[in-house]
This record gives C-alpha cells, structure tokens and sequence, in this order.
C-alpha cells in the first residue's frame, strides 16, 4: 500500500498473515511524511482495518523498536496495546516492543 508525495514514495504498509486469524501489520514511513501524522493515522487506520476485514484477522501484531520512542508511541493510536516487551529481539540484539490489537466483532 504505496503513498507517495511530491512524486517521491513516503510510505509503505504491509500485512503479513502468520496463520488463520492472526497477521503482523508493518510500516516503512519516509521523513518528509512525518509532518502529517494526522492523515498517515488515519491512513494507516483504515489500512489495518481492511486487513482484519479481508484476512479474517481477530489478532494484529506490530513490533516496535524500543529505542524509538516516537515510534513507540504510534501504535497507541492504531488502538494497539502494550503485550511485551522482548529483550534482544533483532539480530543486532536490539529491544523491541510488541503491540496487539485484538478484533473483538468491530
């Protein structure tokens, strides 16, 4: 789900479903997009919902590298919650952070 902006891509989405139900959503987000967090939510939002809705989805994970704390912050208003936080996650042992979001019949 490719945005672009003044002919340049800004940000990418993506969703990759693990099995029946449950999928990990993930997002590339340039710079320049950053200046307008209101519409990449929204966007974003809408993205997420059109997964649970055509995957069949009633769990929806999002990782977050922990030192980011911008990023950390965001899934917070993708109406994700906080399940845990995982001690040298990435293959650089960097901390990371896991965020649900459960469909509860939306």
């Amino acid at each position: 789900f490719p945005s672009r902006y003044n002919g340049k891509p800004i940000c990418v989405f993506g969703c990759m479903k693990y099995w029946d139900g449950v999928a990990e959503v993930w997002s590339l987000i340039s710079e320049d997009f950053r200046q307008f967090p209101i519409h990449l939510t929204k966007c974003a939002r809408v993205f997420i919902d059109m997964c649970e809705i055509a995957l069949k989805l009633h769990r929806v994970e999002m990782t977050v590298n922990a030192s980011d704390k911008r990023a950390s912050k965001w899934p917070l208003a993708l109406y994700f919650k906080h399940e845990s936080f995982m001690e040298k996650y990435s293959a650089k042992k960097q901390d990371f952070n896991l965020f649900v979001r459960i469909n509860h019949g939306r």
